[in-house]
C-alpha cells in the first residue's frame, strides 16, 4: 500500500491553489521528474513513523492467519485513502481561507462552494469510517486492538509526511478561480472513490440513519 504517494497526489489534485516550493524541474528534465524528487522526502527514513509502521506490519505478519491477512488488505488500503483525503481536505480549507482573504470579491463564491464541497465529502468519509469500525472486530480478527494500532501508525506516518512537504499557497485571482472551478470534478471523483470502497465480507456501508453523515 502506498498511502504517502497517494496523500501527495491527492493534495496536488484537489488543491490547484497549492504549489510545491520546489516543484519546478531542473533544466532539461520533464515536469514529472520534479514530482518524483519530492516524494522521497515523505517516504524515506526521515519519517520517524515509517519505522513504527513497518515494525507493526512485521508483527502482524507473524500472527495473522491467511484469512485475517486477506481481510486486512482492503481495510488497510481503504483506511489510507480515507485518511489521505481527510488530510487533503485541510489543505484545501487553508487555501480557500487565504483565497477569500486576499480576494474579497471572490470570498462569497469560493467559501460557499467550498462549504458544499467539504460537507458532502465529509459525510461520505464519516459513513465509511462507521464501516471501518464495523469490520475491525473480534469476529474477523483475534486481536482487533493490534489492527487498530497498525492503522494508527499509518495515520501518524501520513500526517508527518504531509507536514514535511513544503507548500506555498498561491492566492492570485486566477489560481483561486481555478481552485473553485476544480471542485465540481474533484467532488465527483472523491465521492466515487469513497462510496465505491470494497470491504472484507462485502460489509454494507453505514447509512445516514446509522449516524454516518457528518454535520456540516
Amino acid at each position: 500500500m502506498r498511502i504517502l504517494p497517494l496523500l501527495l497526489l491527492l493534495t496536488m489534485f484537489i488543491a490547484p491553489a497549492y504549489a510545491e516550493e520546489k516543484a519546478a524541474a531542473p533544466a532539461g528534465e520533464p515536469p514529472a521528474a520534479a514530482a518524483e524528487q519530492e516524494v522521497p522526502k515523505a517516504l524515506t527514513e526521515s519519517n520517524p513513523h515509517m519505522k513504527e509502521m513497518n515494525e507493526k506490519a512485521k508483527e502482524l505478519a507473524k500472527v495473522l492467519t491467511e484469512e485475517e491477512a486477506r481481510a486486512l488488505a482492503p481495510i488497510r488500503d481503504n483506511f489510507g485513502v480515507l485518511r489521505s483525503i481527510d488530510i487533503a481536505r485541510k489543505s484545501v480549507e487553508e487555501a480557500v481561507s487565504l483565497c477569500a482573504e486576499k480576494n474579497p470579491d471572490l470570498k462569497n463564491d469560493i467559501t460557499t462552494r467550498h462549504k458544499t464541497w467539504d460537507s458532502e465529502i465529509a459525510a461520505a468519509l464519516k459513513m465509511q469510517e462507521k464501516t471501518l469500525d464495523k469490520v475491525v472486530n473480534k469476529d474477523r480478527f483475534k486481536n482487533p486492538a493490534q489492527i487498530k494500532e497498525y492503522l494508527g501508525s499509518i495515520d501518524k506516518a501520513a500526517h508527518y509526511a504531509d507536514e514535511s512537504i513544503e507548500k506555498k499557497i498561491i492566492t492570485t485571482p486566477d489560481a483561486c478561480k481555478n481552485l473553485m472551478g476544480s471542485m465540481d470534478e474533484t467532488q465527483k471523483t472523491i465521492l466515487g472513490l469513497v462510496t465505491e470502497m470494497k470491504w472484507p465480507g462485502d460489509a454494507p456501508a453505514a447509512t445516514p440513519e446509522q449516524g454516518g453523515v457528518a454535520t456540516p
